[in-house]
C-alpha cells in the first residue's frame, strides 16, 4: 500500500494560521515542542498528514534526535525533509513551505518565517526570521 501524497486541503491557510497562533507561546522541549516537530506541526495543519508520526515521542534530548535521524537513515534535516518535499530556492518559498536557517526549521509566512525560539536563545515562542537567514527551503506541494 503507498502512503497518500501530502498535498495543502482546502482552507489551508486558515488551518496554518490557527496552527501558528496557537503555537505563539510555545516553549522548545525536545521531542514534543522542536523545530521538526514544529514545522512538522505546520505541513499536518496544512495537509492533514504528519510527516513526523513515525518520530513523535521516540525522543527527549538532542542525542536521542541524532539517533533516532541516524536509524531512519538521515544525514541531518535537509536529508530528512527532502525525503518528503521537493527542494526549492529559499526566494521561491511561500506560505506554508518548510524553511531553514542553517540550524532549525521553521514555517514560511510571507516575508519572515516562524521558527521555534530554543533555550539557547533566551527566547521562547515563535521568532520571525527574514528571507535572507534562510539557507533552504522545501515546497509543501498544493493539489494538481
Amino acid at each position: 500500500m503507498t502512503a497518500a501524497p501530502i498535498v495543502r486541503l482546502p482552507q489551508w491557510e486558515a488551518r496554518l494560521a490557527e496552527y501558528l497562533t496557537a503555537q505563539r507561546d510555545a516553549v522548545f522541549a525536545w521531542g514534543r515542542v522542536d523545530c521538526v516537530l514544529f514545522a512538522a506541526g505546520a505541513v499536518l495543519a496544512m495537509t492533514g498528514i504528519d510527516p513526523a508520526a513515525a518520530a513523535r515521542g521516540r525522543y527527549a534530548t538532542a542525542i536521542g534526535a541524532r539517533r533516532l535521524m541516524t536509524r531512519m537513515g538521515w544525514a541531518d534535516l535537509p536529508v530528512m525533509l527532502a525525503a518528503h518535499f521537493g527542494e526549492i530556492g529559499p526566494a521561491c518559498a511561500q506560505r506554508g513551505d518548510v524553511v531553514f536557517d542553517g540550524r532549525s526549521l521553521g514555517v514560511c509566512a510571507g516575508r519572515t518565517a516562524c521558527f521555534l525560539g530554543e533555550q539557547e536563545d533566551y527566547e521562547t515562542g515563535l521568532i520571525h526570521l527574514p528571507l535572507a537567514r534562510w539557507e533552504r527551503a522545501w515546497r509543501v506541494p498544493f493539489p494538481s
